[in-house]
């Protein structure tokens, strides 16, 4: 939506998710996987409460049950350090991990699933405000910053 009661959407991006994993990984030459696919594998997921982590939720619901996690963790950036280390397979979108990705250090491949949501970026304000000077810069710096990343 463009706008709720009171706030009002100034940027938006939505992200596809992927999982990550060593270049080296059983799975990493496969053009989609499915979530089934990565449970034969140590998976590191994200924390409860990020919104990663809620986008994945139906399908971690029906895939997961009764197979915990090699970790959960608030912090993308030790997922991506241990998917790259070949320990595990995590979900994440292309944001952040773009130096690993241009090296081939690490591998995104996209899900199949059809039920798990994109990853949304949303940057808003209050309904009536004049953007102040440092909204107008940090949406300009995200609008160039994630430009580049697919949807």
């Amino acid at each position: 939506p463009r706008s709720m009661e009171g706030v009002t959407v100034v940027y938006e991006r939505s992200f596809s998710i992927g999982a990550l994993m060593a270049p080296s990984h059983p799975l990493a030459k496969r053009k989609t996987v499915s979530v089934k696919d990565c449970m034969e594998y140590p998976l590191a997921l994200p924390a409860r409460g990020l919104s990663l982590r809620a986008a994945l939720e139906r399908v971690l619901a029906r895939h997961v049950a009764g197979k915990p996690p090699r970790l959960q963790s608030n912090s993308l950036r030790l997922t991506a350090t241990l998917s790259r280390a070949g320990q595990c397979i995590a979900f994440q979108t292309s944001v952040g991990i773009d130096a690993e990705l241009k090296r081939k250090t690490l591998v995104l491949v996209p899900l199949s699933d059809r039920s798990i949501l994109s990853n949304r970026f949303v940057v808003m304000c209050e309904t009536g405000r004049t953007a102040n000077p440092a909204l107008i810069a940090f949406v300009e710096f995200a609008r160039s910053h994630l430009q580049d990343h697919r949807e």
